[in-house]
């Protein structure tokens, strides 16, 4: 064959291997997205359910129920509503990232000082099973250029996840140090262990270890994605070792230091909002009321409109001071 047949069948062959990894590319997200799907669903109904059966019980008749099960079914409804909160929150991050609309609230932070609210965080996951959790920070000036509430976020995310994927009894170690312009945050666990095929995927959007053994501890696979998310964003980078099944884990991120003074937390004032004089724009007519009634319990005077043109109507009477 000539030059020009030779090169006219190797550009042939690259387009049907282009098209064949575009094609599976397409597949695998095709499958992702039935998958998470199916997670969603499942993660909000479990909840959900609860929440409802609580409700119907707390409006039964009072005979049936004593004071300590309504105690117990308020207890159910906020604490899996907080859940399905706490899901809807890491779509919505989600949904950010990928559309490149995270935005961080830039300061000079304290790695060392932040590792105890981190670290009461997720005190509550860390004690239902019995877990060890050891933290130890390196050095004084531990200091990043960055959004507190963020980093926080992957932290507690990092620890939330070892705690998960960690047995009853064992050992998880959450550390911080610098390593020349380099602030490293280590955390280590003696649990499940990653097997080797997963360590590419894992920050993956929607990618779960395939067992069933945490399923019921809930989780869409996402959290580890929104943490590279916000360590990327920050100008770090995030890695993920382990020797294998039950061998345990280590994430480790590594982020920028910075040699400034962590700003300093005003103190807080506390103001008293009694008869303040607060609008609520909501057309959902449950949570406004619902909403309303809550911050009129804080002495507010609230007003509600349920749309646009009527909030238009009351904002120019001029008697609102919060919107």
């Amino acid at each position: 064959a000539s030059v020009d047949e030779k090169t006219y069948f190797i550009g042939i062959v690259r387009d049907i291997t282009q098209r064949r990894q575009h094609e599976e590319e397409m597949r695998k997200q095709v499958r992702q997205r039935e998958r998470f799907l199916a997670i969603l669903s499942h993660e909000l109904r479990n909840p959900m359910g609860a929440v409802v059966n609580a409700a119907r019980l707390l409006t039964s008749d009072g005979n049936h129920v004593d004071e300590g099960e309504r105690d117990n079914a308020l207890h159910v409804i906020l604490r899996q509503s907080q859940h399905m909160s706490r899901l809807l929150d890491d779509l919505l991050d989600t949904a950010r990232i990928t559309q490149n609309k995270i935005e961080l609230r830039r300061e000079a932070v304290s790695l060392r000082e932040m590792m105890y609210d981190v670290k009461q965080c997720v005190a509550h996951l860390v004690q239902e099973k019995s877990q060890q959790l050891v933290c130890r920070a390196e050095g004084d000036l531990l200091t990043v250029w960055g959004d507190p509430a963020r980093l926080r976020q992957a932290q507690v995310n990092l620890l939330a996840n070892a705690s998960k994927y960690t047995p009853e009894g064992g050992r998880i170690e959450f550390s911080i140090g610098r390593q020349g312009k380099e602030l490293v945050v280590t955390v280590r666990d003696s649990g499940d262990g990653i097997p080797p095929h997963m360590l590419e995927q894992l920050f993956d959007p929607f990618v779960q270890r395939d067992d069933t053994r945490h399923r019921q501890e809930g989780g869409m696979g996402i959290g580890l994605f929104i943490t590279r998310s916000i360590v990327r964003a920050h100008g770090g980078t995030i890695s993920v070792h382990s020797r294998g099944a039950n061998c345990g884990s280590e994430f480790e991120i590594r982020l920028p230091w910075n040699s400034s003074t962590p700003t300093r937390k005003t103190k807080v004032q506390h103001f008293s909002f009694e008869g303040r004089r607060l609008l609520i724009v909501e057309d959902n007519d449950d949570a406004r009321k619902m909403l309303s009634q809550l911050i009129r319990m804080k002495g507010f005077d609230v007003l509600e409109a349920d749309n646009g043109r009527s909030a238009l109507e009351q904002l120019a009477q001029g008697l609102q001071e919060v919107v």
